[in-house]
């Protein structure tokens, strides 16, 4: 009778623990499920960062180009306006007939005019420049911006895997005290083996741009801060 008393004891301690098992186990697996949607989506940051990225280098090159282009054209309404000046005093210094005088007056009038369409130039270039300058600041800073969330994200990865290896380490504790001083110790060991510790995905960090203790002190630490507590509520 003794005897039967302490199988129905066993057997329904373990019940008790398949059901906690089962239920720990659905945690496990939503944690895990979370834990691939943070990676899927760090991992479509990083691409969207790295092509960022590459536009910032190509409006670089062009707005090193239009810089160039209008150093040029600067230096070539230096020259004109040299020229016009020249021109002007020889008009004023020299006694010309009129045939001259109207060429030179011509010339003159060329002059001014391609003057001024280089002046339209220069202002056009110069507008285009300020325009890319504006453009690149701006992809720097979302640059700087998805850096940050990446980091975040990694971090918030890092504590999701710590409650479910903490989960697992609990079950396989609770299998050896509740077995224990029945000899079923050995066969329950067998059943509930302890859970090796979950692999840890860590992406290796963007080489671009070096990260100060002022990155996360922006909105987005405070977002991923709001996300890990939120999800271990289930």
């Amino acid at each position: 009778m003794f005897s039967g008393l302490s199988t129905h004891c066993v057997r329904r301690k373990s019940r008790t623990i398949g059901t906690g098992v089962t239920r720990k186990n659905k945690k496990i697996g939503r944690l895990s499920v979370q834990l691939r949607e943070k990676e899927e989506e760090i991992s479509s940051l990083k691409g969207s960062l790295e092509d960022s990225k590459e536009r910032e280098k190509e409006l670089s090159k062009k707005a090193k180009r239009l810089k160039e282009r209008l150093d040029s054209k600067t230096q070539e309404a230096e020259k004109l306006a040299a020229e016009e000046e020249e021109l002007f005093g020889q008009l004023q210094k020299e006694k010309l007939n009129r045939n001259e005088i109207k060429s030179l007056k011509e010339h003159l009038h060329q002059k001014e005019k391609e003057l001024s369409k280089l002046q339209d130039d220069k202002s056009e270039l110069k507008s285009s420049k300020e325009d890319l300058d504006d453009e690149c600041s701006e992809l720097r800073r979302r640059n700087s911006d998805l850096e940050r969330k990446v980091k975040c994200l990694q971090a918030v990865i890092g504590q999701e895997d710590k409650p479910s290896y903490s989960i697992s380490s609990d079950i396989s504790s609770e299998h050896s005290s509740e077995f224990k001083g029945t000899g079923k110790n050995t066969s329950a060991n067998k059943q509930f083996s302890k859970p090796k510790p979950p692999y840890i995905f860590t992406p290796t960090r963007s080489p671009y741009t070096e990260l100060n203790d002022a990155s996360c002190d922006s909105g987005y630490f405070s977002g991923c801060s709001t996300s890990t507590n939120s999800y271990h509520t289930f």
